[in-house]
């Protein structure tokens, strides 16, 4: 794992940044909130969260105004950041209808404490195709694709060879 600390002020950014693309995507399937108890943006918030710690990492900027790219990467090298907020390791977890559709090069797995947002943690990267190999099906709130964290692949600090 790699840990990136986040300034005050990038959290105070991903904030914004939540709060505009929770705006930008009212009324569609990106506005369920799953954290129960937290404000309908605290979702984007994560997202933004794990996204500017990667950035952070790569050197590769945030899309500020969008929740990803045609091929649903957060990057301009193919790659979606997916990020987690839970008291215990994660799992990278894929919804089904986005593993269908949108066709990105590499999964980030990133990790964020509840409370804690200063701190991001880089958990690991799978290839797409290492990924549609691995993968194993369940329903959560929609029907999700997963893998657990032990089957990704250390993200090196020059890049992301070696996680294909």
């Amino acid at each position: 794992m790699i840990e990136i600390g986040l300034t005050d002020e990038d959290v105070e950014w991903c904030l914004k940044i939540g709060k505009m693309r929770m705006a930008k995507t009212k009324g569609s399937r990106h506005t369920r909130n799953f954290f129960t108890g937290k404000e309908p943006w605290h979702r984007e918030l994560i997202g933004a969260l794990g996204e500017k710690a990667y950035s952070i990492h790569s050197g590769l900027p945030v899309l500020e105004d969008s929740t990803g790219r045609e091929d649903g990467s957060d990057f301009a090298e193919g790659v979606q950041v997916k990020t987690a907020c839970t008291p215990s390791t994660p799992r990278l977890m894929v919804p089904v209808a986005d593993f269908n559709k949108k066709v990105c090069r590499m999964y980030v797995l990133m990790w964020v404490l509840p409370a804690e947002y200063n701190t991001v943690w880089i958990i690991g990267a799978i290839g797409r195709e290492a990924f549609a190999r691995a993968k194993r099906e369940r329903t959560w709130q929609v029907p999700t694709y997963y893998v657990e964290a032990q089957q990704l692949r250390p993200l090196h600090t020059q890049g992301l060879e070696g996680v294909a």
